[in-house]
């Protein structure tokens, strides 16, 4: 965890951000400081809806890039995840098998746009949604080890809650 941060005051900001989703921008922020990552985002699947996000400033871009394209329509990281399930934050590139990322919509723009290193976690919720968080570092940055994932694995609980709420 990064020095300035204080986790009590993090989980604190994650409920505000599920209450008030305004807020959400902040708190992914702050929360990919934490795994030293500067691109955070989350996205809420809900069936044949569109898919609805939140992500910090260095994220938008391509988060947006990916809703508007209607690529979530057929995110193969959704059924991967059902016949793959994990608790927790992974790294993406542990997780899913390079033949994959070779071909995920996700992957590609996420490359497109120079960012090559993905931690994240999927949380399917009882009401059949699924929430993603994700956090990058770009190409430049040295690629993520377990222990960087130790503070979102901390409040993997409390983003849950905040996803269901």
């Amino acid at each position: 965890m990064g020095p300035n941060l204080d986790p009590t005051n993090l989980v604190e900001q994650i409920y505000e951000a599920a209450f008030v989703p305004e807020l959400w921008a902040a708190t992914l922020d702050k929360l990919g400081a934490s795994a030293r990552s500067p691109y955070a985002g989350m996205i809420l699947y809900e069936d044949i809806r569109p898919a609805r996000l939140a992500a910090n400033a260095m994220r938008m871009e391509t988060a947006r890039k990916f809703v508007m394209s209607d690529r979530w329509v057929d995110n193969q990281r959704i059924p991967y995840f059902h016949k793959n399930p994990f608790t927790g934050f992974v790294i993406a590139k542990d997780y899913f098998p390079p033949a994959f990322l070779e071909q995920d919509a996700v992957h590609l723009i996420d490359r497109q746009a120079g960012l090559l290193h993905q931690i994240g976690t999927m949380i399917p919720m009882p009401s059949g949604e699924m929430v993603i968080y994700a956090f990058d570092r770009t190409q430049k940055d040295d690629p993520y080890r377990t222990d960087d994932i130790e503070l979102l694995n901390k409040v993997y609980a409390h983003l849950a809650r905040a996803g269901l709420i």
